[in-house]
């Protein structure tokens, strides 16, 4: 399966051509579908990541941007910490290691994000 995401505000300007925007490709293998999100100091948007499927988010400004992922467990769409309650725990989430770096009218292919401890 090949999933696509296309914004048209909150990643990328309507002034900027579409010359100046890249998209990043990736996948994950933990056995659950999970929120990506994609953050950089101008933005941050967040994505469906379906597992072992290859996900193409395009239309993202060029610069750098972080790359974190949570398990939605109470499909609330955003994350959640936990609380005081022992019956109220955080749900899990994964911080990719590396600062993606997006280029203008290139498509970056990190790969398999592997999610699964070794």
């Amino acid at each position: 399966d090949i999933y696509q995401c296309d914004w048209s505000s909150d990643l990328c300007s309507s002034d900027l051509s579409r010359d100046s925007l890249g998209s990043l490709i990736l996948s994950q293998n933990s056995g659950q579908t999970l929120v990506l999100n994609i953050e950089n100091q101008a933005t941050s948007k967040a994505v469906s990541l379906p597992s072992d499927s290859v996900t193409t988010v395009n239309n993202l400004n060029s610069g750098k941007y972080r790359l974190w992922a949570y398990e939605d467990e109470n499909n609330n769409g955003k994350y959640d910490a936990g609380g005081m309650s022992v019956f109220s725990r955080a749900e899990l989430f994964w911080v990719y290691p590396k600062t993606v770096r997006i280029r203008a009218r290139w498509d970056l292919d990190i790969g398999q994000w592997d999610l699964i401890p070794q």
